[in-house]
């Protein structure tokens, strides 16, 4: 083995660590994008937009979940019914990163 790789080598644990950490992120964007979606059709602009105002004025907290949503993005993106005990971690991050991106839509369309 050349001296000069040996840097950019690296342990089996690490490589493994990384990739649960990358499975984990991507489960969480995907919820979040099933969430946004079952959001923008359940409710009004007009009540996701006092959403997104509430937490940008006090930050983003559990109480801002809403549970049934939750349930339907687990059983849509999972296949399999809600679990409080293996689900709250990845609802809760799903949630906050959801938040993070808006959930009212925002037109972007710029005339000239």
């Amino acid at each position: 083995m050349d001296r000069f790789l040996v840097p950019y080598f690296l342990d089996p644990m690490v490589v493994q660590k990384i990739e649960r950490h990358t499975r984990n992120e991507l489960r969480v964007l995907l919820l979040a994008k099933v969430i946004l979606k079952k959001m923008q059709l359940n409710f009004s602009r007009q009540t996701l937009a006092q959403l997104d105002k509430v937490c940008l004025d006090r930050g983003f907290s559990a109480q801002m979940q809403i549970n049934e949503i939750s349930s339907v993005a687990i059983r849509e993106l999972f296949n399999r019914e809600f679990n409080n005990t293996l689900d709250n971690e990845i609802i809760f991050q799903a949630w906050q990163y959801a938040y993070s991106l808006g959930l009212c839509p925002v037109d972007n369309f710029m005339g000239h």
